[in-house]
């Protein structure tokens, strides 16, 4: 069966971006992920506080909830890399 010619476009696209193409984005560093989990944790905390409508507030704990788990894991992983012997 063939591929549809739209995802080989895309493929070719992907994988191949041709002449005059910038590289890649860099992945950003380890400081600026935790500060942009930090700003998230912020926002959802601002947004639980401040949900007065009934259907957001399980929205707006989960949103707390994954943000605060993102922020610890971030740490976690900061903190693993810095020890003797940890993963650079």
């Amino acid at each position: 069966m063939s591929r549809p010619s739209f995802l080989s476009k895309f493929g070719r696209k992907l994988f191949d971006p041709g002449e005059g193409k910038t590289a890649p984005l860099e992945l950003p560093d380890q400081k600026a992920l935790v500060r942009e989990a930090a700003l998230e944790l912020q926002a959802a905390l601002s947004l639980f506080n401040h949900v007065t409508e009934r259907e957001l507030v399980d929205y707006a704990i989960f949103r707390l909830n994954a943000a605060e788990r993102h922020l610890v894991y971030l740490l976690q992983e900061a903190r693993r890399q810095q020890e003797p012997g940890g993963k650079e």
